[in-house]
């Protein structure tokens, strides 16, 4: 009887790993090279006609509104019912002076801390019905000293902020299994794991809705 010969290639199996291999590693170069493409910062966005093609634009939120975040910081500290409105200048005045860079971070976390995503303070900006958080972030595994833009856009849902879109220099984040919203709670955590985030948090858990209303965020506390 003769020997049945053996197979000298690869077979199906290996070929389905390998064009498997070859999408993954092609979507981490594409992804890669978005990462790095700069981010067009403009104060305003140019009309449709003038927009550079693929570009991606950033708008900041304002800046402004002196110290009265303060008073109005004052009266949900103190449990005040009714509603508060605040605007974009007073959440970024608020986050500025709030938020601080945690430089013993850094130094915590062993391996994931070279592949985890380490925030500034955040922005914020009013879309529309829509709040865009913002921060510089860096990804230690990409080279210390490397920072990239990342911005969310989402709105309140029964109280909590739901990100459904965002981007991480150029790159979009896929928009699949909740993806945006768990990079967001991703960078949140970081953001808030501070004396002020805990203080925010008790806060936060005070307030009965949250809504935007004419470019301002709308806190009501019954």
């Amino acid at each position: 009887m003769a020997e049945k010969e053996e197979s000298s290639g690869p077979g199906l199996a290996g070929a389905i790993v390998a064009a498997i291999l070859s999408v993954l590693i092609g979507g981490l170069l594409a992804a890669a090279n978005l990462l790095i493409l700069p981010v067009s910062v403009v104060k305003e966005l140019p009309p449709e006609e003038e927009r550079v093609p693929k570009a991606l634009y950033y708008v900041s939120g304002l800046d402004k509104g002196g110290n009265t975040w303060k008073q109005k910081m004052a009266l949900l500290e103190r449990g005040q019912s009714g509603a508060l409105l605040v605007s974009e200048g007073e959440l970024n005045r608020w986050a500025k002076s709030s938020f601080k860079p945690d430089p013993k971070k850094a130094e915590e976390g062993g391996f994931l801390s070279k592949i985890s995503l380490k925030p500034e303070f955040p922005n914020f900006r009013i879309v529309e019905d829509q709040l865009q958080v913002s921060t510089q972030v860096s990804i230690p595994i990409l080279g210390e000293g490397k920072k990239f833009l990342y911005q969310g856009k989402g709105r309140f849902v029964n109280q909590s902020f739901k990100v459904e879109s965002g981007y991480i220099g150029s790159c979009p984040i896929p928009n699949f299994a909740g993806l945006p919203n768990m990079v967001y709670k991703h960078v949140a955590s970081t953001l808030f794991d501070s004396e002020e985030g805990v203080k925010l948090g008790e806060i936060w858990a005070q307030v009965n809705d949250v809504s935007i209303e004419n470019n301002q965020v709308k806190l009501v506390r019954q």
